[in-house]
């Protein structure tokens, strides 16, 4: 707050920021008074103008026209699949219902809460009501859009931020993963398999199982993005369209680099090693993209055909379709198992922070502190080894 000091002629003042220009720009005004408690009494009145003047600015915004602003900020930053998800929320959970009408200072915890009872009376694609987990995400939505308006002065306080999220069941069969003889069955199976591009396939899945990265990211990987030599794979892009075009990763946290075990670099060798056999077959007619996935032809595979081959290949070897994200539950799932620490698996998966991964893969870290507690014991009292 500026002070009001003593000025010449025996009056008091100072400079304090008042009620902006109509053109948004910042107008300053000086005060001028015979005494000092004048001076403040000026102050205040000038700054109560100042707010009455943002709040007066700030209620012309909707929350359906700020929402649509945002989104075209956020898509620059955003993977289009995000974007496409983030948009589609907006399009049928927000602009259709009333509460899209209210200003932003106008939303209150109430009106949200009523906003989720609406939610909840919606039908979903295959079920008569939506489900608990799409109501969270349209619920995260709103509380993003709302926190940004707070953090950029248009709200006092985001009126979304103590509504609780919904119940999401989050038991051991919402998740499927491959145990570690699943895995190898599929690995045995597939090089056995004389289907086309059988080798390749296998590889990919490989990748996936020991690294964890999403189908997108390991379609959009390109060789410079590997060091064979020194184990590591960074994550740079994604690639979810036919085509050779790329996004950037699905979140700020998703381009990292992750250190390959043996197995990991032998899958990714095998890759390279099968490109190199194709463009000696192919000659001229072998097509080089750069990508490490690619058919005996060169060109990249549409991100759809990974899904299909994966389930076609799953039914052909009996082995439980898990869907190819299953492939990143298992490498999760499977570390956590051998005990890798929590924070090692959040950065190998991206995660923004290791409560993500906590809070999908809770059931195995229960599994993984009750054997824990028995090497404490035996580590402190001594006895016999923990079978």
């Amino acid at each position: 707050m500026p002070k009001m000091r003593r000025r010449s002629k025996g009056r008091w003042g100072g400079i304090v920021d008042g009620p902006p220009h109509p053109d948004g720009s910042r107008r300053q005004v000086t005060i001028s008074e015979p005494t000092r408690d004048a001076a403040n009494k000026a102050m205040r009145k000038v700054q109560e103008d100042r707010a009455a003047s943002k709040t007066s600015s700030r209620c012309l915004a909707t929350l359906g026209d700020y929402a649509q602003t945002l989104m075209a900020e956020w898509s620059h930053d955003l993977a289009e699949k995000t974007v496409d998800r983030y948009q589609g929320i907006i399009d049928n959970h927000i602009l259709n219902d009333p509460i899209s009408k209210l200003s932003l200072p106008d939303i209150s915890e109430q009106d949200v809460r009523d906003w989720l009872e609406r939610l909840w009376a919606k039908p979903g694609r295959t079920n008569p009501t939506l489900a608990p987990r799409s109501v969270m995400h349209c619920l995260k939505l709103l509380r993003q859009i709302l926190k940004t308006a707070c953090e950029r002065g248009e709200i006092d306080s985001n009126p979304a931020k103590n509504v609780p999220n919904p119940r999401v069941n989050k038991g051991p069969d919402s998740i499927k993963w491959w145990d570690v003889d699943e895995v190898r069955a599929f690995m045995d199976a597939a090089a056995a398999s004389t289907s086309p591009n059988a080798e390749m396939w296998r590889n990919a899945a490989g990748v996936a199982i020991s690294t964890g990265i999403r189908r997108g990211e390991l379609l959009g990987l390109k060789w410079p993005d590997i060091d064979l030599v020194k184990g590591t794979l960074t994550v740079a892009r994604a690639r979810i369209k036919p085509g050779t075009e790329t996004k950037s990763p699905k979140t700020r946290t998703s381009g990292r680099t992750i250190s390959l075990g043996p197995e990991a670099v032998r899958f990714l060798a095998g890759l390279r090693d099968g490109q190199d056999a194709d463009r000696a077959l192919w000659g001229a007619a072998w097509t080089d993209t750069g990508f490490v996935v690619v058919l005996s032809d060169g060109t990249p595979p549409r991100p759809d055909s990974v899904i299909g081959r994966f389930k076609r290949d799953c039914e052909q070897f009996g082995i439980q379709y898990v869907t190819w994200h299953g492939l990143r539950h298992t490498y999760a799932t499977l570390s956590l198992m051998a005990q890798v620490p929590l924070h090692v698996v959040s950065l190998n998966l991206g995660h923004a922070n290791p409560g993500v991964t906590l809070d999908f893969y809770a059931q195995v870290l229960l599994r993984s502190t009750a054997e824990a507690a028995v090497k404490v014991d035996k580590y402190i009292f001594g006895g016999p080894e923990p079978a």
